[in-house]
């Protein structure tokens, strides 16, 4: 199938436009450029070329998630096909510190009315895919333009700016990084005071 002029192309590269936007269905964030085996092709061979554990991923994700096969129901990925009620729970979060030049890091923070299964499968998916390491980076930039629009805006503005941004993320990807930034940030009395005080 992964032969551009195998036989099976063309359904390799119909399991990749299934991808929302183009994007990995892991992580959000990276060019679905691969297919991911969600249950490794060595351990079940059966379903190497069964279109529900082909899932379209970037190589960054399709990397970090090797071939290890869960034992047990916690360590096992979610799955973009099946676990589509995930984003009815809040599970990524992100912390911003300061004062001075703000840090942000994620983190995986399943809600305790998320079931304890699902809320482990959370934690294993955010670490084994190493989204700490892929989100960061991408935050990085976002902070410093929105920096430069927040010293445009009235100070009174900039609180409402920010939840408003939260709230349209939150809608959009609930769990998105860009949702779990703009809610902390939000929620962040330091980084709010610090644009709203006109400096």
């Amino acid at each position: 199938m992964v032969s551009t002029e195998g036989k099976g192309r063309p359904f390799y590269n119909q399991l990749l436009a299934a991808a929302p936007d183009g994007r990995c269905t892991l992580c959000g964030q990276g060019l679905a450029d691969t297919l991911d085996h969600q249950l490794p092709k060595d351990v079940y061979p059966l379903l190497a070329v069964t279109p529900d554990n082909l899932v379209p991923a970037c190589r960054t994700c399709n990397t970090n998630k090797r071939d290890e096969a869960p034992v047990t129901a916690e360590e096992q990925t979610l799955h973009p096909y099946f676990d589509t009620d995930i984003d009815e729970y809040i599970w990524l979060v992100a912390r911003v510190t300061g004062p001075g030049l703000p840090a942000v890091t994620f983190h995986a923070d399943p809600p305790p009315s998320m079931p304890p299964v699902l809320a482990a499968r959370v934690r294993h998916h955010f670490t084994s895919l190493q989204l700490a390491r892929t989100y960061g980076p991408q935050a990085a930039p976002e902070l410093r333009t929105l920096s430069r629009s927040l010293t445009r805006l009235p100070p009174a503005a900039v609180s409402e700016y920010l939840n408003e941004k939260a709230e349209d993320w939150t809608d959009e990807q609930p769990n998105s990084w860009q949702a779990a930034l703009y809610r902390a940030l939000a929620g962040s009395s330091w980084y709010v005071r610090e644009f709203s005080s006109g400096l």
